[in-house]
């Protein structure tokens, strides 16, 4: 690995699709202090790579993205856990895979102890994983945006929406391709309604428009909790009665106008 960037001043993105040895993992870990911006792993890191690799987390100076695609065990998870919350620079991170419990918890330990981070995104947590981001995110002071896609049912919604209760800096919730009903937008709704933070909510889908649980009924309950809610601007929901959409927009539109207005 050396031989290719050796001569490089610093790299702006580097993307791996194949596995990495200890000894290329402790070059890189190297290039991860103080050259690269934005690193995406596509394939497993064993524990030994893990060890440098946190270790360059744990000290850069210019890594803002971490993406990582790949199923990551408990152990693995504990010195990047360790590394990310240390890490003063990091302000997107996104775990695109399965983890366990046990791994979350020590994912959830680096939410808690981070105040660098403003972009989490993560997929295909159920709800034990759910409860443990719930508890994460209600004292977190710097995500913005939350993105957890795909999959997630009405119970995870009900335990987000108690972390999401508490919190005070989320401004964005990223929920598409998930199995939310008609009762996880009554949780949903509740939040909304009494949320003067939050101003963007996707509950749109992308590629799995057959996990669509919820009807038109559903949507009333939101739009009810709009009639008290004066900070959200935007909003991405499946609806098919023309007049709940319109009634939508009019409210949204009103939000950002009085937004706009006193912006001055």
């Amino acid at each position: 690995m050396k031989k290719y960037f050796s001569d490089l001043d610093k790299l702006i993105s580097l993307c791996f699709y194949c596995d990495i040895n200890a000894e290329s993992m402790k070059y890189l870990s190297k290039l991860i202090k103080d050259k690269i911006i934005l690193l995406h792993l596509f394939y497993d890191v064993n524990i030994e790579s893990m060890k440098y690799l946190s270790e360059g987390i744990n000290k850069s100076q210019t890594l803002t993205h971490l993406i990582l695609k790949y199923d990551i065990n408990a152990k693995s998870m504990k010195y990047l856990s360790k590394a990310i919350k240390d890490n003063q620079t990091i302000i997107h991170l996104s775990i695109v895979s399965k983890i366990s419990l046990e791994s979350m918890i020590y994912l959830n330990k680096a939410i808690k102890d981070n105040h660098i981070i403003e972009y989490l995104n993560i997929w295909n947590i159920d709800v034990e994983l759910m409860k443990c981001l719930s508890d994460g995110i209600k004292n977190n002071k710097s995500i913005t945006i939350l993105n957890i896609f795909c999959y997630i049912d009405t119970e995870s919604i009900k335990y987000l929406c108690r972390g999401l209760k508490i919190n005070k800096k989320i401004k964005r919730l990223e929920l598409l391709d998930n199995n939310i009903d008609n009762l996880g937008l009554k949780y949903l709704s509740n939040i909304i309604k009494n949320n003067k933070i939050i101003e963007e909510i996707y509950l749109g889908h992308r590629f799995h428009e057959d996990c669509k649980k919820y009807d038109d009924n559903g949507v009333k309950y939101i739009l009810k909790s709009l009639e008290h809610n004066k900070t959200l601007t935007y909003m991405i929901i499946k609806c098919n009665n023309h007049i709940y959409n319109n009634y939508l927009k009019k409210i949204l539109s009103i939000n950002e106008k009085e937004k706009n207005d006193n912006s001055f």
